[in-house]
This record gives structure tokens, sequence and C-alpha cells, in this order.
């Protein structure tokens, strides 16, 4: 008697090595979907990322090319999909999630709002401009009283010195 075998959705993201070309690319692309499909399972979503930069250097690059993909599929499929990423020298970095709840059409990090202007694009202007409001021209600062001497022990004050 064979056990049923929940199907699960998955989320997936590698990271290519950026000095492919766009063919080499989209047969890599190609590939994974290949295995995903070989082994039972529905590819539901793939969305090329592009060329992006690395918040730090992989194997000496600063950059890659993002491929992100949603599919479903058992649980045991994780761990060769994961063996052929790792054998496959062009694959500098990847990650498998499951994903928890319903998929809508609304998944992926292309849903997220834009970075712009509005919210401190890489310039910092942002920052910048936050900064100088804290700051201001330090007015506020004549209500105060002015500082009591400091009373605190000083070194040369030292009882019992053998000196």
């Amino acid at each position: 008697m064979q056990h049923y075998i929940p199907t699960r959705t998955y989320e997936t993201v590698f990271i290519l090595r950026p000095t492919l070309s766009e063919t080499e690319v989209d047969e890599y692309v190609t590939a994974v979907k290949t295995l995903i499909a070989q082994n039972e399972n529905e590819v539901v979503k793939v969305d090329l990322w592009g060329r992006r930069k690395l918040a730090y250097p992989i194997r000496r690059y600063r950059d890659g090319v993002f491929v992100y993909m949603i599919f479903t599929g058992k649980p045991a499929f994780v761990t060769e999909l994961n063996r052929q990423y790792q054998i496959t020298e062009d694959i500098i970095r990847f990650l498998t999630v499951v994903v928890e709840g319903e998929i809508g059409e609304s998944t992926g990090i292309n849903d997220a709002p834009a970075r712009d202007s509005r919210r401190g694009g890489r310039d910092g202007d942002r920052d910048r401009d936050r900064r100088d409001d804290r700051r201001g021209d330090r007015d506020d600062r004549d209500d105060r009283p002015p500082r009591p001497p400091f009373r605190g022990r000083r070194d040369d004050d030292d009882e019992g010195d053998d000196e």
C-alpha cells in the first residue's frame, strides 16, 4: 500500500554568474524547469529578475543574474533540486523555501513598491534631510539653566598616595 505524500508549494531563487550570456541564462532556466517537471512537479511561475548587485561578494562576483520560481511538488524533490544546484558551477547561490498559505497572482518580489526618491533611493537625500531637521539651529538651548560645576573625583585629589 502506498502512502499519500502531499504536494507543497515552494519558492526557489538561484543566482547565476554574471558572466553568462542571455542564451546561457535561458538554458539554465529551461534546465531547471525541465528538472522540476520530470519529477512529477509543476512549475507555477518563472520570473527572471535579471542582473542585480549582490549585498556582498560571492565567489568574487559583485553581481549576479537572479531567477525566481514557484513550483508545487513533493518534499523529497527539494533535496534533489538542491543537489543539482550545488553541482552546477554557474549557480553561485540558491535558496528554496516552503510557501505558507495560498498563492495568488501577487506572489514575488516584483510586487513590492519600487524604490524611488520618496523612499530615499541610493543617493540618501532623505536621510540627509532628516538629519538636518533633527539638528536644527540649536536655538532651544537658551532655555536651559547653566550646567553645574563638575564635583566628581579628580585623579590628583587621591588620598593616601605614596609618592
